[in-house]
């Protein structure tokens, strides 16, 4: 299949070349990139693997030839997947953002130098990977490439190597391919696209020929790009991580998608090798806790001060087992509530991953398992990334079709971060790194909680007080979290009782995120109304203590949504 690729190859790159309005088209200039990486692709790395194949040796067998091999190899392979990265990116641009490409600094900011930039940052990054990294290269001329190169052994470099130029463009080409389909099906469904005018309906042509060729270009990539990196498999085994980390990936996407959690248990147990005696467990006594129990043996990288398997041997640590329910429970409430009252997208989501931190924290302290420290992590982050949104779009009165389909950036950014961290921390479990990143996370939203509420509208005394419960709590829980580990050792030896602090931990914090998710849900709802109020009364002030009713169940404030009319103010998001 090599010739009639590369006669193809030839006759494609000609034609865009010889036709001067193709050639002069930017739209054409990302398939003509491709085309040229595939084109020495063909060139020069097919003719090699067919001349080892048939002489099963690797000739001139000098190391330069070999390097240059792997340099080669290796430069080509990233090239089509960056750029692939980038004709996703630079498509969407010329369908929804046109404007970008009128002026010649725009054309130059925005397409030329974009295309410059990779290509040269691809070929540095090889050339000192490969040629002047300082590692011990040993060239196997029996293997094609004559083995890995070297610097695949350093843990840091190659997994930069497997994650910018492999993982990443994977997903954002992807990504940005699905939003794309998304919001030209939604714009052509609510008649955006559907104008009689003549100017519009020969944009919407160009559009969906532009659309048609990345999708193709893209389902090709995938079909042949996907299995080619699932099934990587090193030969030599100091070279073994790139076949790890995709490993890796897979397990994530298993854990995604699992349909029952006796499936995720079940392989919780057997998860990754090197997860099976983590050789570095933080533990808070002299001695880390050896009593075995029915998930023996422990594959978390952290044991809390809670003795395990000490109540029943099914759960690993009973009472921080036990109190991770109250955020199960509280964060259905809200769910519920949330369903029966019709509240935005963004608050349901917000209630139900509150709910699955619970669920997360459960299984994590019932089994101390390398999977179940992922499940109660992880939903942290999620739950973060949609508090956050909640936030910083908390006086945005667009919905989520509006948002969504014009790509707004905090929407991407938030599922890309979401997909990066739970890559990363599914390689390794960080402790202080992921301690660090959810006392920044908490930090910042409590800092544009407190500016919310100096607005105006927003600045009623019950709000006020629900602020100060809620970073009170956050205060205890943290210094009862913080006490359960620096005297691990006298509550387990010396004091008569352990008063499992961090059990606390776990109930004060539910009460916490509780309170922080009613906070957001009554300012939402005020900001609804301010902007109600502006539009129908703009000289008469707005008075928010009688636009807005708490009630109290169980103790704890919710907003009354009895009296509001929800139908014209519900939103998607």
């Amino acid at each position: 299949m090599a010739p009639p690729a590369l006669l193809l190859n030839s006759v494609l790159i000609f034609y865009l070349v010889a036709n001067r309005t193709l050639r002069g088209t930017l739209q054409y200039h990302a398939v003509l990139a491709l085309l040229i990486v595939t084109f020495l692709t063909n060139s020069i790395e097919v003719p090699r693997i067919i001349h080892y194949l048939h002489l099963g040796i690797v000739l001139p067998q000098t190391d330069l030839n070999c390097l240059i091999w792997q340099c080669c190899d290796y430069l080509l392979f990233s090239s089509v997947n960056v750029l692939m990265c980038w004709t996703s990116i630079e498509r969407y641009l010329f369908i929804f953002h046109r404007n970008l490409f009128t002026t010649a600094r725009g054309r130059l900011l925005y397409h030329y130098i974009p295309f410059v930039v990779i290509i040269v940052y691809l070929a540095l990054f090889y050339i000192g990977a490969i040629f002047i990294y300082p590692c011990d290269a040993q060239f196997d001329f029996s293997q094609p490439l004559c083995g890995f190169p070297c610097y695949t052994t350093q843990a840091v470099i190659s997994f930069y190597d497997l994650f910018a130029h492999s993982f990443c463009p994977m997903c954002v080409d992807v990504s940005l391919d699905i939003v794309l389909i998304i919001r030209v099906l939604y714009r052509k469904r609510v008649g955006l696209l559907q104008q009689r005018h003549h100017h519009h309906a020969k944009e919407w042509q160009q559009n969906c020929k532009m659309i048609v060729q990345l999708l193709s270009i893209t389902c090709a990539y995938l079909v042949f790009q996907v299995p080619f990196d699932v099934m990587l498999k090193p030969r030599n085994d100091q070279t073994d991580l790139r076949l790890g980390n995709m490993l890796s990936w897979t397990l994530i996407l298993r854990i995604l998608f699992s349909t029952t959690l006796w499936q995720i248990v079940t392989d919780a147990r057997t998860v990754v090798t090197s997860h099976q005696n983590p050789s570095d467990v933080k533990h808070f006594e002299h001695k880390l806790d050896t009593n075995i129990g029915y998930w023996s043996p422990s594959t978390s990288s952290i044991d809390w001060c809670e003795r395990n398997y000490v109540v029943t041997q099914y759960i690993a640590e009973f009472w921080n087992c036990i109190s991770s329910f109250s955020m199960c429970i509280l964060g259905a409430i809200l769910f519920v509530r949330g369903l029966y009252n019709k509240l935005e997208t963004r608050f349901l989501l917000s209630s139900l991953g509150f709910a699955f931190v619970g669920l997360g924290s459960a299984y994590f302290h019932g089994t101390l398992t390398h999977l179940g420290q992922m499940f109660d992590e992880l939903p942290m982050v999620y739950s973060m990334i949609v508090w956050w949104f909640i936030l910083f779009r908390m006086n945005d009165s667009k919905t989520i079709k509006s948002i969504i389909f014009a790509i707004d950036l905090s929407v991407l950014f938030g599922v890309f971060y979401g997909l990066l961290w739970t890559y990363v921390h599914s390689l390794q479990t960080f402790v202080l790194v992921f301690q660090a990143h959810m006392s920044l996370m908490v930090i910042g939203a409590i800092i544009k909680l407190i500016y919310l509420y100096r607005q105006p509208y927003h600045h009623i005394y019950q709000l006020k007080y629900i602020i100060i419960v809620y970073i009170v709590l956050l205060i205890s829980a943290f210094v009862s979290w913080t006490v359960d580990q620096q005297l691990c050792e006298i509550f387990n030896n010396k004091s008569p009782f352990n008063p499992q602090l961090h059990a606390w931990w776990h109930v004060l914090g539910a009460f916490h995120c509780h309170l922080g998710i009613v906070c957001s849900e009554a300012m939402r709802l005020l900001t609804i109304k301010y902007k109600q109020h502006k539009s129908k009364n703009p000289k008469q002030p707005f008075k928010p203590e009688n636009n807005i009713h708490f009630v109290l169940y169980l103790g704890l404030p919710y907003v009354d949504y009895s009296k509001e009319t929800q139908t014209t103010e519900r939103k998607d998001q």
